[in-house]
């Protein structure tokens, strides 16, 4: 689990923006939050980046080794510092509101690669 409820309010792929009315590609997904709720590492791994993404907000950057990397992003607070080695459910942070509305309320993305590939993160969710 990553926070709460792990509801995908937002699914890895083609989408057309509700607000916008465009359609666009996401490389991950959203999971339903509430302020300041705990988020979790999705898998083991070393904190590889934590900083400021334009349209993520703060976000950390876990590497699980086998070429495989998470980001979860829209935190308020983060937890944890670059170098870190982590286990499976380590926190985060918290989640935050975003700088700008999306139509999906509060929410936590979480991006799967491996190498330059973007995975869907929705199965590694359930296996946990």
């Amino acid at each position: 689990t990553v926070c709460s409820s792990d509801l995908i309010v937002g699914k890895f792929g083609d989408y057309d923006d509700p607000l916008l009315d465009v359609p666009m590609h996401r490389n991950g997904i959203e999971l339903a939050a509430k302020a300041n709720d705990k988020v979790l590492a999705l898998a083991p791994g070393r904190v590889a980046f934590v900083g400021a993404l334009p349209g993520f907000e703060r976000v950390v950057v876990i590497e699980h080794g086998g070429g495989y990397l998470s980001l979860t992003g829209r935190l308020l607070a983060v937890a944890v510092e670059e170098g870190d080695e982590l286990e499976a459910g380590a926190l985060l942070g918290r989640a935050g509101p975003k700088a700008i509305d999306d139509g999906l309320g509060t929410s936590v993305y979480v991006e799967l690669r491996h190498g330059q590939r973007p995975i869907d993160p929705a199965p590694w969710l359930r296996e946990r």
